[in-house]
């Protein structure tokens, strides 16, 4: 079921509907960064590649994303962008992919302005070392029931702190709270964006998304979170890839 934003059901996906078409809208791989936290196996592959559960970090997004029912596909890439360009053209994928190789490192959003005036429809955008069973119809679905501008899938994510926490009141110790659990919401790296959104984006000005998040609040665009439910790593660094593999 697709809820609005007063929990309605608006449509029902069926899930052989799904299996059956293919979407039309594209999804946009951030894939050009140099992979500094996943030294040492970074050391003479880009990140892209690091196995993961024998197959590399960016065929796991592949992989869901054609599960997940599309079929085009834009790969932002940068560093040692031909080991990743020649490893995917080996595997004869039933995808429609196209490649964006960046001039000069432009950070996590700036190579959209690369494709600002191609991009005709609502995309989702995703980061290469996020790995999830998130069926991305379910996000642009979200996205375009609700009108969205711009949506980042977002989960809870609990932490503790392996520290006794003290707190202070008038000069005194007023609680003492060892290894407290919290919780916070995190973005998933994982966005659905309506391309009027990047029109106005500088040609090869490098951009992180925390500036464009934050242009888009100055403009006071609506940024609306979808909840992921689904299994969620994000393989940035040493101990995440380490973790996973056991």
């Amino acid at each position: 079921p697709i809820l609005d934003n007063n929990n309605e059901i608006v449509e029902l996906i069926v899930s052989d509907e799904i299996s059956n078409n293919h979407i039309e809208n594209s999804i946009v791989i951030m894939a050009g960064g140099f992979g500094k936290r996943l030294q040492p196996y970074t050391q003479d592959i880009p990140k892209p590649l690091v196995i993961l559960k024998n197959k590399p970090l960016i065929m796991h997004v592949i992989d869901n994303i054609k599960d997940s029912g599309f079929k085009n596909i834009i790969i932002s890439l940068y560093h040692k962008s031909d080991l990743v360009i020649n490893y995917i053209e080996k595997q004869n994928l039933p995808l429609n992919i196209e490649y964006l190789v960046e001039k000069k490192p432009l950070g996590t959003i700036g190579s959209l302005s690369l494709i600002k005036n191609k991009i005709k429809n609502d995309f989702l955008l995703t980061n290469c070392d996020v790995v999830t069973n998130l069926d991305y119809s379910k996000l642009l679905n979200f996205h375009q029931v609700n009108k969205n501008l711009f949506t980042i899938a977002i989960k809870k994510y609990s932490f503790s702190i392996e520290y006794g926490v003290v707190k202070i009141k008038k000069n005194k110790i007023s609680n003492f709270i060892e290894k407290p659990q919290h919780q916070e919401l995190v973005s998933t790296g994982v966005y659905a964006i309506n391309p009027q959104l990047i029109k106005n984006l500088t040609k090869n000005k490098r951009l992180d998304v925390n500036l464009f998040i934050d242009n888009l609040k100055n403009q006071n665009i609506n940024i609306s979170p979808f909840l992921l439910y689904e299994e969620w790593d994000d393989v940035g660094k040493v101990e995440d890839l380490n973790r996973l593999k056991i």
